[in-house]
């Protein structure tokens, strides 16, 4: 049995993707959409898919009955505020920093570089009064507008979970200092272009930004906790996917080649580490196209209300139910100590797992204007070697442990997590067409939506005083 835990942020997206949230931003729509993927292959790719139930009370019941299909774990109440307190624990150190107007901090900086995302934060005057704020440093390559507003905004919405959770009380912490490495606190001044000494505040941008910020590593943090003691495979909204790379760095700096061939295979890059796997306890990448089964879905019903009873229909399709069986199958060649014959056998089924694919592809795969539009997904499995710096939580593994579902599974060695490229995705969404219609068709939109695009600097005025603008 394949088993999966899938955050709550992820479901949200859902909810909002099928019409049962409304939307102010249309920036949301696009990264909904691959939320919206990463679901539908969890249905098609995993025989139980499970999420936490840390709802406040007024949304348990509307959740539990939109996804009445999946399986929810309600941790004790013990248990719960374990975790909440190791959480806290392990996010102390996780703080963004700015200094010169640039993310300098060891989490923060190799997330957006990941994402390709030249931030950037200038003063700018509103009211005689410089406020604090965030932008896109235009021309040094990396995004375009759009791109960078839709990974913006994913970041913002991470606040729409907040405020549905349980024991949300996190501290938003950060650390400013301008380019001569003054610390900004509430009696920084600024200098304008003509001499005059002005005051200083964070724009409320800035300040729901970086909570959106610290609320993503809470979290992202909270769920990688979890799925170390339920010994399943993680899948996080794409925004948190790419910043658990960071966390887990952190707490492993002696293994730095395991994530440059994540990151690699996330850059696209040809990765083939099972052939360097050299002990047995060694994490390695399974790197794989597949389609994106939401345009697939689109194309057969023609209503995004109808995509999640089609997918639980299909899963029982004779190249699914395989595709589930060679994945077991690598998975249970973890429990061998015998290492040359893991080695072969596990390239072997590499293949096998490889021509399963194609497989799909050639079946799901659905031809656009601009051809067949995939989704490269970064599988990285024995994972449990890369969470050795992460607590025990006694309590929740407890509670854990006593759920009748979790006793038949197989195999139970460490967890696994997915990966995807966020960008390429992003990409791909903007190419299927007509399909894109169909997949939104359902969305609510809010009174006064908009497409609110993030606020540019270019970088050759990046240095440069304005009547508006001091740098930072």
């Amino acid at each position: 049995m394949r088993y999966a835990l899938i955050d709550n942020s992820t479901l949200t997206a859902v909810q909002r993707i099928l019409g049962d949230i409304p939307i102010k931003n249309k920036h949301t729509i696009d990264g909904d959409i691959i939320a919206l993927e990463n679901y539908i292959q969890a249905i098609l790719f995993y025989d139980k898919v499970i999420y936490i139930d840390d709802y406040k009370e007024n949304y348990r019941a509307s959740r539990s009955k939109f996804f009445s299909n999946m399986m929810n774990f309600s941790p004790g109440e013990v248990g719960y505020a374990s975790l909440i307190e190791t959480t806290k624990k392990l996010t102390e150190e996780i703080i963004p920093c700015i200094e010169g107007g640039k993310f300098t901090d060891k989490d923060f900086k190799p997330f957006f570089e990941l994402l390709k995302m030249n931030v950037t934060f200038t003063w700018d005057v509103s009211s005689s009064v410089y406020f604090l704020t965030q932008k896109m440093l235009e021309g040094v390559g990396g995004l375009d507008v759009p791109k960078y507003s839709k990974l913006s905004n994913m970041i913002f919405m991470e606040l729409i979970e907040k405020k549905i959770t349980e024991n949300n009380n996190i501290k938003n912490k950060i650390k400013l200092y301008d380019s001569h490495g003054a610390e900004i606190n509430d009696s920084y001044k600024v200098i304008d272009r003509y001499g005059s000494v002005k005051d200083t505040n964070l724009s409320h941008q800035v300040e729901v930004f970086f909570a959106g910020l610290n609320w993503l590593a809470f979290r992202t943090t909270l769920y990688t906790l979890i799925a170390k003691e339920m010994d399943v495979e993680l899948i996080l909204h794409p925004i948190r996917n790419q910043f658990q790379i960071s966390l887990l760095s952190k707490i492993n700096g002696d293994k730095p080649d395991v994530f440059k061939n994540i990151i690699s295979a996330i850059n696209g890059e040809a990765v083939e580490t099972l052939t360097k796997v050299t002990e047995i306890t060694q994490p390695f990448v399974l790197q794989q196209p597949i389609p994106l089964f939401t345009v697939w879905l689109a194309q057969r019903t023609k209503n995004p209300s109808n995509f999640i009873e089609e997918a639980y229909n299909i899963r029982n399709n004779k190249e699914f139910v395989q595709a589930r069986q060679k994945l077991i199958e690598l998975e249970c060649l973890l429990e061998e100590k015998n290492y040359s014959k893991f080695l072969k056998e596990a390239n072997s089924l590499k293949l096998e797992i490889k021509k399963q694919m194609d497989i799909l592809c050639s079946k799901y795969g659905v031809t656009t204007r601009q051809g067949i539009q995939l989704s490269q997904i970064i599988s990285v499995y024995n994972m449990a070697t890369l969470t050795t710096g992460l607590p025990k939580i006694p309590s929740i593994n407890a509670e854990i442990k006593s759920l009748a579902f979790l006793r038949d599974m197989l195999p139970n060695k460490g967890f696994k997590s997915i990966y995807r490229n966020l960008i390429n995705d992003l990409t791909s969404i903007s190419r299927i067409g007509e399909y894109y219609d169909i997949i939104s068709s359902n969305v609510r939109l809010d009174n006064e939506a908009e497409y609110y695009d993030s606020k540019t600097e270019k970088v050759e005025y990046s240095k440069a005083k304005s009547w508006w603008k001091i740098p930072m």
